[in-house]
This record gives C-alpha cells, sequence and structure tokens, in this order.
C-alpha cells in the first residue's frame, strides 16, 4: 500500500501538484536521514545531505520513469 501510494503522489506530484510532492517528502524524509547518519557521525552534516538530496530530486522529478525508479534515485 505505502509503495503504491508513493508511486501516485510521485506522478501527482510530476505533474505540478505541491501538496502530492510535499507528502512524498514527508514519507521518504525520515528513511533518507536515517539512511545518511549511518553512514556519518554528524548529524548537522546528515541534515544537510539529506536537504541536498530532496533539492535534486524536486529538481529532476519528471525525469523520473518509470515510477518504481524513485527509491533507487534517491538512494
Amino acid at each position: 500500500m505505502t509503495e503504491q501510494l508513493e508511486q501516485t503522489l510521485l506522478i501527482d506530484a510530476q505533474q505540478g501538484d505541491v501538496n502530492a510532492y510535499e507528502d512524498l517528502q514527508l514519507m521518504l524524509q525520515p528513511a533518507i536521514r536515517r539512511f545518511v547518519q549511518r553512514m556519518l557521525s554528524d548529524p548537522m552534516l546528515a541534515d544537510d545531505i539529506v536537504q541536498e538530496v530532496f533539492i535534486k530530486f524536486y529538481q529532476n522529478i519528471t525525469k523520473i520513469d518509470p515510477p518504481e525508479k524513485m527509491k533507487p534515485y534517491l538512494y
């Protein structure tokens, strides 16, 4: 269910739905943050990296096709 919801939100965000993008980021950000923090000992640096990940994600969101490639793109 969650994966299907993520894919639906991605498609909506690709079509310009800002709320869908925000919901998608809220869903994905904790897991990305945990992933980065496991590699680093500096929580502030981890937060900076996560922010950069989501900036790049937003800038390239229309290039992610098919939606199943979203998580490999983020990680």
